[in-house]
């Protein structure tokens, strides 16, 4: 939004706000629903659903894995904080892990 202060109604603020937090939020329900359909493919398996960069999105069970994994930058196979192994599936926007 541009112009001089005089001409934007007092409301305009408020309205820019709410417009944006509803972007956000709908943007957050996205991508919960897109990280679940992601879980669902493991079935009752462990897993988690990984940002390109290691930050867990979303994991089952939720205390598995810490906040995020160090991912190394070739190879399928992940070395866990605990020592465990797990293996890593490419996503469109991240990766898919679950124990080895």
């Amino acid at each position: 939004m541009a112009g001089p202060s005089h001409a934007v109604h007092p409301t305009t603020a408020a309205l820019l706000v709410a417009a944006a937090r509803l972007a956000e939020g709908l943007l957050r329900a996205q991508a919960a629903v897109r990280e679940a359909r992601h879980l669902a493919r493991l079935g009752d398996a462990p897993g988690a659903v990984l940002s390109a960069d290691g930050h867990v999105l979303a994991a089952d069970p939720p205390d598995w894995l810490p906040p995020r994994v160090g991912l190394p930058t070739a190879g399928d196979r992940v070395v866990l904080p605990d020592g465990a192994e797990a293996v890593r599936t490419p996503l469109d926007d991240g990766w898919l892990l679950r124990p080895a």
